[in-house]
């Protein structure tokens, strides 16, 4: 696999070198996007907006993660790409923001303590019915990002990347295997390393708000990235998010209450990807790559719109 990364990273390093925006071209882009998606909010509270902004100057991922709407208008544009769609895994329902750190723990129905994927409404409200691969796309970039902010190689990240997208297969083809009795919880019985840490954090704040107040419990705890650095821990993080993830897909299907989506999602995604596993799976590691190159960049052109007082309204 470390062969097809090295390999995977000179051929982006031609591809980027080739795209047609040119800076000035991508800095009127990113308005335009920002402006279409944030105006009517600017215009009601500039000085909110002018705090989230500088929140989303902070950094490269900062700016990701305040950023959908760029991205999305990206899986359209530049970064366009139908691999591994057809009419059924084209209309899955996603998460719609699925970034590093969209990750935590809840209370499930049952009272126990679970992580996964955060779905309050803060966290879920851009979910919609739309392709698959947005979902897989948009997390790989965020832990590129992540990498590069840790300093990692490129080769690391695209490990990282790839144990993610083999776990979410894995997944996958379980519940496929075995239908919505196989959709399992990552919980204190089962979990170990970085997640257990976690799942014992937010058993911790739950006894303590109990304690404090009978009509309030607090039993969250996300996932803290600043705690977690080194490539072995990560490594068994990304393999847990693919499972948790997969868990997020196979949900909403026709086994669930929704009526959008009338099928297995799980079935037609493994369906779609079995025939080049490989090939997915190297297709997430060059878009996390050479999108967490174009995230930066796009960083770097905000800033200098946002301090030269070039973005309308603010």
């Amino acid at each position: 696999m470390t062969g097809r990364i090295a390999t995977s990273f000179w051929n982006r390093r031609t591809t980027l070198r080739t795209m047609s925006s040119s800076g000035g071209q991508r800095a009127t882009h990113i308005v335009d996007v920002l402006s279409a998606e944030f105006g009517a909010s600017m215009a009601i509270d500039p000085a909110a907006f002018r705090r989230r902004l500088r929140k989303m100057a902070a950094s490269p991922f900062a700016f990701y993660r305040g950023s959908a709407a760029l991205f999305y208008a990206d899986q359209l544009g530049d970064f366009a790409d139908d691999r591994f769609l057809d009419e059924r895994t084209g209309r899955v329902w996603i998460h719609g923001d699925l970034h590093a750190e969209n990750f935590g723990t809840y209370m499930n129905a049952s009272g126990q303590l679970v992580f996964n994927v955060n779905v309050n409404v803060n966290d879920f409200d851009e979910a919609y019915v739309g392709p698959f691969t947005w979902d897989l796309r948009r997390l790989p970039a965020s832990v590129a990002l992540l990498g590069y902010g840790k300093a990692l190689s490129d080769t690391a990240i695209g490990e990282l990347v790839a144990g993610f997208a083999r776990s979410y297969l894995t997944e996958l083809r379980a519940i496929a295997a075995g239908g919505d009795d196989a959709i399992g919880s990552i919980t204190l019985d089962n979990a170990d390393g970085v997640l257990r840490r976690v799942l014992q954090q937010a058993r911790l704040n739950t006894r303590v708000d109990l304690l404090a107040a009978q009509t309030t419990i607090d039993n969250a705890a996300d996932l803290d990235w600043s705690d977690v650095n080194e490539p072995e821990e990560l490594t068994g993080v990304l393999v847990d998010l693919g499972r948790a993830v997969a868990r997020m897909h196979s949900v909403a299907d026709d086994e669930s209450s929704h009526d959008l989506v009338d099928y297995s999602t799980e079935e037609a995604i493994v369906a779609a990807v079995d025939g080049d596993e490989p090939g997915f799976v190297n297709h997430l590691v060059d878009f996390a790559h050479a999108y967490g190159v174009r995230a930066r960049q796009d960083h770097q052109l905000f800033v200098d719109l946002f301090r030269n007082g070039r973005l309308p309204g603010i």
